[in-house]
């Protein structure tokens, strides 16, 4: 669940229309269901301008790993990558995106997070729900 994701739930439950530009996605099914499938990560964006100027920072966090791209907004190049392992702790302060054998869990976070873009094909795979 995201932050994002309460208003158009409240809006649902008062039986509202939830209007085309919400970024969220209601959780009614989910309060209905829960046992249904449902979002893999939450996705979270911020600016960073002291390390590298102009980059946007898109991250996700599963219940395992929090994972960011600094992505530079004037080419979409990724300039730096962060992962850090909540298992053991959750002030996870430890980089690991250097660590080969991480390297697969790194492809697979950032085949979701999708230079930030990757909410948006979870929220129309739950829209068509």
């Amino acid at each position: 669940m995201e932050l994002v994701d309460l208003y158009p739930t409240l809006t649902e439950l008062c039986k509202f229309d939830i209007p085309t530009q919400c970024e969220g996605i209601s959780m009614v099914p989910l309060l209905r269901d829960p046992q249904l499938t449902w979002k893999k990560a939450a996705f979270s964006q911020y600016p960073r301008n002291k390390v590298h100027k102009g980059a946007m920072g898109h991250s996700i966090r599963t219940k395992q790993w929090r994972y960011t791209e600094w992505i530079d907004t004037r080419n979409g190049e990724i300039l730096d990558r962060e992962l850090y392992d909540h298992s053991a702790s959750q002030l996870a302060d430890k980089n690991l995106s250097d660590q080969l054998g991480l390297a697969k869990t790194i492809e697979e976070l950032s085949s979701i997070l999708d230079k930030g873009k990757g909410w948006r094909r979870i929220k129309n795979d739950l829209d068509k729900m």
